[in-house]
């Protein structure tokens, strides 16, 4: 599927569905084409933004009810699709790294919505889905405070934990580095707040608080979801798919627990 140009990009792929369900308080989010852009962080405020010269208009909705026994995606994205009339133009999906459910659920109603409708996808790493979530709350601007880097940790497991390291650039933020990482191996990046939950180990962000990093809970949001999808497909950044909903995979950064009890279990005699 051809990828568009970046003056075609907003046209071309408006309105588009974002969904966030990486993490177990999942949101879905429809941009389209509006008189101004507003950008919802995940305390559901509507902050003003002009980070696209696209004016977009933002529809979000939660993911409501018990996920361990009912389906909590679909209903929001009926709901949202209900607002607007129009046919929608491509799927964002948060691909990972997180919670290897809302993973599974959220890529399989994505690739079946794109399959369906012809429509391109686009699988956008979590990382970046909590960088346009941190910046649209304040947080991680570079003009504000001297930050101009973000190291983000994910999948914080025992003593590793996923690192993505991303840079501000004129066209948004753009990962430099990602992979398995642990205290032993870790290096703070100068200039950078690190991005982590309670489940980081300790040691890293004593490590990050000796070297005057500043630490700060993640957000995730479906419309900053969206918003990524946008500025990769814009940017024509190489850490985007873009393209047929065929090759929309998560990413998991170690064998989800299920299957290794699985791969144990079978081997017993």
């Amino acid at each position: 599927m051809k990828r568009p140009t970046r003056d075609q990009s907003v046209s071309t792929l408006l309105p588009l569905l974002a969904i966030e369900y990486s993490q177990r308080s999942a949101s879905v989010a429809l941009l389209y084409q509006g008189s101004s852009r507003a950008a919802i962080d995940p305390s559901g405020e509507s902050t003003a933004s002009n980070r696209s010269a696209a004016d977009l208009l933002v529809i979000e909705e939660p993911c409501l009810g018990d996920w361990r026994s009912e389906d909590i995606l679909l209903p929001a994205i009926a709901r949202v699709l209900a607002a607007r009339s129009e046919r929608i133009g491509c799927v964002a999906v948060s691909a990972g790294p997180g919670g290897f459910t809302g993973l599974r659920m959220s890529i399989a109603a994505a690739k079946g919505l794109a399959q369906g409708m012809n429509i391109p996808t686009v699988a956008v790493p979590s990382a970046l889905v909590v960088a346009h979530a941190v910046s649209s709350a304040g947080l991680g601007d570079a003009g504000a405070d001297g930050v101009r880097a973000l190291d983000i940790a994910l999948a914080a497991k025992r003593d590793s934990f996923w690192l993505t390291r991303l840079e501000r650039a004129s066209s948004g933020w753009s990962i430099r580095w990602q992979g398995l990482c642990d205290a032993a191996g870790y290096v703070p990046s100068e200039n950078a707040l690190l991005v982590a939950d309670e489940h980081l180990d300790p040691a890293v962000t004593a490590l990050a608080t000796e070297r005057g990093i500043r630490r700060i809970q993640p957000r995730w949001c479906a419309a900053s979801c969206g918003f990524a999808a946008l500025d990769l497909v814009a940017g024509e950044h190489r850490d985007a798919h873009y393209g047929d909903a065929q090759g929309l995979q998560p990413l998991y950064p170690r064998e989800p627990e299920a299957v290794t009890l699985w791969r144990a279990r079978a081997a017993k005699p």
